[in-house]
């Protein structure tokens, strides 16, 4: 009964997380990580109704370190001597400021976009460390090392995104926001 209502607490969590969402549509990476909160809360929802705890605090981990990821993007505000470098270097101090159009800073966007790249090369550290020889892997050991190709894949997308997003800001005289 307990499970239940923890479950129908994890699933409360996706409406706040939607609303959250739509306020950064110009900003591909947290859009990505809400995506993943979003994923993983309700992947623990479903774990806590079928009574598997363990995944469903895997789950829970995962939301944790994204949301933190995302908290500790937005808190480190630059300094007044890093925001006077930046306008006095002619960059209008841009990447470092919300604004109306754009409430996530780029250059938030860019530590969540490290963060996750270091947490791949640190779990693809740790993994490969325990594999055998690749004639010896396990159907499991196959599926992390895929997961792994999937998150570097979709790292790079993003990357390639804001990219293409920055262009397109520059070229319409908007600074690179």
């Amino acid at each position: 009964m307990k499970l239940n209502r923890m479950a129908n607490n994890q699933r409360g969590l996706q409406g706040p997380l939607k609303t959250v969402r739509s306020k950064m549509q110009r900003s591909v990476v947290f859009q990505h990580v809400c995506d993943r909160i979003k994923t993983a809360v309700g992947s623990a929802a479903k774990r806590l109704r079928g009574h598997d705890c363990a995944e469903a605090v895997a789950d829970q981990k995962v939301v944790l370190r994204n949301l933190d990821r995302l908290i500790v993007a937005i808190e480190d505000r630059p300094t007044r001597k890093r925001r006077q470098f930046v306008e006095t270097a002619g960059g209008g101090g841009g990447a470092g400021t919300p604004t109306v159009g754009k409430p996530v800073p780029t250059l938030a966007e860019l530590k969540v976009l490290r963060m996750l790249q270091v947490d791949l090369v640190e779990r693809t550290r740790r993994l490969g460390a325990t594999l055998p020889d690749p004639l010896m892997r396990s159907e499991a050991q196959l599926t992390r090392i895929e997961r792994l190709g999937i998150e570097q894949g979709e790292v790079h997308d993003l990357s390639v995104r804001m990219i293409q997003a920055a262009t397109e800001s520059q070229a319409a005289g908007g600074g690179g926001r």
